[in-house]
């Protein structure tokens, strides 16, 4: 498969993974963070099962574990913070906002990695972005 087939797999489960997760937590007694740690939990399973029958290999990471803490910390706290975003909100509004990460990983990978922009990428992504804002429109709150 390519790289597009793999993205649009990636989107659609995505948008169904939102949708179940609003779910289970628009109940007034669910705790955003107990279900931050457990969609953690199996999502680490689920990857160690599919790790375990593909035959994956650890790569040498002695040199990178402070990145993979930082990265470990700062996806949890985007996990909780998510978990909290669907509690107090409608989803409609979280996917909104959530799609606004495209937009700041681009800027990141520009300065930080030093990745290339072209012209019709700037394109795609001012109508990315411009879509976030027209769909939000007047209507968003927050609250």
């Amino acid at each position: 498969m390519n790289w597009f087939t793999f993205t649009l797999i990636s989107v659609i489960t995505l948008s169904v993974a939102n949708l179940l997760q609003r779910i289970l937590i628009k109940e007034e007694e669910s705790d955003p963070i107990a279900y931050s740690i457990v969609f953690q939990i199996v999502c680490g399973v689920l990857v160690t099962i599919f790790a375990i029958n593909t035959g994956f290999i650890l790569p040498p990471i002695k040199n990178l574990v402070p990145y993979f803490i930082l990265e470990d910390v700062l996806y949890a706290g985007s996990i909780v913070f998510f978990f909290k975003g669907l509690k107090t909100t409608e989803v409609s509004q979280v996917a909104i906002l959530s799609a606004t990460s495209a937009f700041w990983t681009i800027v990141g990978g520009i300065l930080f990695l030093g990745e290339s922009f072209s012209l019709i990428k700037a394109i795609g992504s001012l109508f990315i972005f411009g879509a976030v804002i027209f769909v939000a429109g007047k209507n968003f709150k927050v609250t």
